[in-house]
């Protein structure tokens, strides 16, 4: 296994099994943003929404989306907010809940076919910086923040939502992702900085394993036995580079870290 050294007594050899992994520059986007959310994969991409910043942050209604090598704005969201949760791909996306340019939190859902976003059925429950997993048909919103931190799971089927299993600690902010509701997952978050991941059967939360760094704010990619989370906001309040991987059990700190350390950054 990756990670493991070994010693041959009788022949005196010495062996390892080192994975290599590495971050490289993308092109920029055509304007800087903080809490984007995004969707997608490496090569077809969407960052949505987001705010200007830091200083007088404007919310930003467009999206961008990414094909591996430029990216290029498209059509803005009907609903202008920032800390949507999102999940799906770059022509079948979902961006729920959030916190409105109104300032309010909001239960509107929206889904983006790669040319336009169409308002479709509201959450049940009202939701900001809620950790968003899955695909358009088979994706699910847990956790978040309304009047207070949220345990609830909100499935979404592409037409209609229905209560899931509760997460057994209420968190927002977390980094996550999957690409249906059978292997997603989340790690990490706040209220307080969290080190803990969980796992979604499809019906319930079961725990995996501990990030090493407790944090919040980070970017989650990838399924339940192939994950990635990167940056974030470590304690006591700093912007992190690191990269831990996961592989269905445990989490690894990565020899690779951040270019640049990141929080609340579209993945």
């Amino acid at each position: 296994y990756e990670g493991q050294v070994w010693y041959n007594s009788a022949t005196g050899t010495l062996k390892s099994l080192v994975g290599f992994g590495a971050w490289i520059s993308g092109s920029n986007m055509s304007e800087s943003r903080q809490n984007v959310e995004g969707a997608g994969t490496q090569t077809a991409g969407l960052a949505i929404n987001g705010a200007t910043g830091p200083a007088g942050p404007a919310f930003l209604g467009n999206s961008s989306e990414y094909n591996g090598s430029g990216w290029e704005a498209t059509v803005s969201t009907n609903v202008t907010a920032i800390s949507k949760a999102t999940f799906g791909t770059q022509t079948a996306a979902v961006a729920a809940g959030g916190y409105s340019s109104g300032g309010s939190t909001v239960d509107t859902v929206e889904e983006y076919n790669g040319t336009a976003w169409t308002a479709v059925t509201a959450m049940p429950q009202a939701t900001r910086s809620a950790m968003g997993m899955g695909a358009e048909t088979s994706g699910l919103v847990a956790g978040g923040e309304d009047s207070t931190v949220l345990t609830n799971t909100q499935e979404y089927n592409g037409s209609a939502w229905t209560a899931g299993g509760a997460i057994p600690t209420a968190t927002y902010n977390a980094a996550a992702n999957g690409t249906s509701e059978s292997n997603s997952w989340f790690a990490g978050g706040a209220d307080s900085f969290k080190n803990t991941s969980f796992l979604y059967n499809g019906s319930a939360w079961t725990a995996g394993g501990d990030l090493n760094t407790a944090r919040d704010q980070a970017g989650g990619a990838g399924i339940q036995t192939a994950a990635l989370a990167f940056g974030g906001r470590v304690p006591p309040n700093t912007v992190s580079n690191v990269t831990e991987n996961f592989d269905g059990s445990s989490w690894t700190t990565s020899p690779a870290t951040l270019g640049t350390a990141a929080k609340q950054s579209a993945a």
